[in-house]
């Protein structure tokens, strides 16, 4: 195995990123000393994952705003700079890296005393690159060590970060720590599922989350009881998605719906009711750290001939910092499109949809700064899509789509596995404060991630409705159904969940 081969091989940038932090993770539950494996999210300005066998071979992945960066060092290669008296690097290693990723090539983590890069593998991927690439024209030497599974250049000891991860970790444990794991609590940390005590405990039935909780956020991998991701407070106003729509001329009460499907790499979720302010939050942890809004439609403001403000003109109403990128001939009959794209702040997407209703919305993540080729490219990509099928991994870098209608529709696509049970719990939130909050604004606390999850794996498909309700309690009935739910159709009758919320205790039962 050379460079070559694993640059063929590595899953792109997001996908690495995921599966960084699950080794680290991984190795923090299990060992918790000196990591083997290991994850910083202040890697100066950016993040880095990080391998160290203590025997002096070592590898980095340096995520950046415009791709990563992957620096090798296998101290026995033939390829190792210390071969040679001037510690000159091996001919063509570091050919063709892109200058906005140079920088790399000094850094001292990476460099001996003298500044001079120490590297036998160098690999690097631009955010718009569709794969990875190695220097030009290496010559590899021969294979000088028996039994040499790494490669001339060492590039082997990335082979964990390749599909097979479950089972390369399954066996390193065994390897390394001489310890057999449970290998389905390792697949579900590689698949970037939140993590909770169950999880945790079948690792090391020594620890549990509240153990671990200070250091896997530093990880930045999510964690049960996180933010608005488990167990958190959710403000609901009067008029939410679920108290202000109706179905039939009866006007009964609108239904949660919830449906997930994973393809492509990517999570869709569709589902109602919700408008989305009441899902800002958790769109937000799952976006890089720019939004671009490339379609809002809305009736909150108008000006004195009726026509809707441009959207940099609602930006500026809502106080927020923004960009703005023409769009014009490109929207031209396009549903769903502005003649005006915004580019915002990640954190300030609650605070530009407080306070209105757009009843069509479709926004998007943006890696790093895209140029306005690249913008143009999205929005194109956005605009010709039917969204029956995944669109992100034709928007590269890019890990969260939505779109919103009427106030009460949510199309969901993420990269994030965490996402899908986020959204339903915060729906069942939202379902609860809408029996609950008649003037004022109440607060409801989300259920806890297990419960959602089990949820999930259960059915891919739900339907709920407000069921039975006390004063110290309300209902929700659950319908596990066989696809998704259509205005339209009738509720299920048969009830195969139900899930009971104590108004006092502020919990479910």
């Amino acid at each position: 195995m050379t460079a070559y081969d694993v640059a063929a091989k590595l899953p792109d940038i997001d996908r690495l990123r995921q599966r960084c932090k699950a080794l680290a993770v991984l190795e923090r539950i299990i060992d918790g000393g000196d990591p083997y494996y290991a994850y910083t999210s202040t890697w100066g300005t950016d993040e880095a994952a990080l391998m160290s066998n203590g025997s002096g071979d070592e590898w980095a992945v340096v995520f950046t705003p415009d791709g990563a960066f992957i620096r090798l060092f296998d101290h026995e290669s033939a390829m190792s700079p210390y071969r040679h008296p001037d510690h000159e690097l091996w001919p063509g290693l570091v050919d063709g890296v892109p200058e906005v990723l140079r920088s790399q090539l000094t850094e001292p983590a990476f460099c001996d005393e003298d500044g001079r890069l120490v590297a036998t593998t160098v690999l690097w991927r631009l955010v718009e690159d569709d794969r990875w690439h190695a220097g030009d024209g290496i010559t590899f030497p021969p294979l000088h060590r028996p039994y040499d599974d790494s490669g001339p250049d060492g590039s082997g000891m990335l082979d964990i970060l390749l599909d097979d991860i479950v089972d390369r970790f399954v066996e390193f444990a065994v390897d390394y720590y001489e310890m057999t794991v449970d290998r389905a609590a390792v697949e579900h940390i590689v698949a970037h599922r939140l993590l909770t005590d169950r999880v945790t405990r079948a690792l090391n039935p020594q620890l549990s989350v509240a153990d671990l909780r200070s250091d896997i956020a530093a990880i930045g991998y999510p964690i049960a009881g996180d933010g608005t991701r488990d167990g958190a407070t959710v403000q609901v106003k009067p008029h939410g998605a679920f108290s202000v729509n109706s179905v039939g001329l009866d006007g009964a009460p609108f239904p949660l719906s919830f449906s997930v499907r994973e393809t492509g790499g990517s999570w869709m979720v569709n589902a109602t009711a919700a408008q989305a302010a009441e899902l800002a939050d958790v769109l937000m942890l799952a976006g890089n750290d720019t939004i671009m809004v490339v379609g809002v439609e809305t009736n909150s403001f108008l000006d004195e001939e009726y026509q809707q403000w441009r959207p940099s003109r609602i930006a500026a109403e809502q106080g927020v910092s923004f960009e703005v990128h023409e769009v014009r001939a490109l929207a031209a009959g396009v549903v769903g499109l502005s003649e005006e794209a915004l580019l915002i702040p990640r954190e300030q997407l609650p605070r530009f949809l407080a306070g209105w209703y757009p009843y069509e919305l479709t926004l998007v993540d943006v890696p790093g700064t895209p140029s306005a080729e690249r913008v143009d490219e999205m929005i194109v990509t956005i605009g010709t899509a039917t969204f029956d099928e995944p669109v992100l991994p034709a928007l590269a870098g890019s890990r969260l789509l939505f779109s919103g209608h009427d106030d009460c529709y949510v199309s969901v696509e993420t990269t994030d596995p965490a996402v899908p049970a986020a959204v339903l719990g915060r729906l069942l939130a939202l379902l609860v404060g809408s029996a609950l909050a008649d003037t004022t604004v109440v607060e409801v606390t989300a259920p806890d991630v297990e419960t959602v999850q089990r949820l999930i794996e259960e059915n891919r498909h739900w339907v709920g409705e407000l069921g039975p309700a006390t004063r110290g309690s309300v209902t929700v009935e659950l319908h596990a159904t066989s696809g998704s739910w259509r205005l339209g159709q009738s509720l299920p009758k048969q009830v195969d969940r139900t899930m009971v919320y104590d108004i006092a205790d502020r919990v479910w039962r």
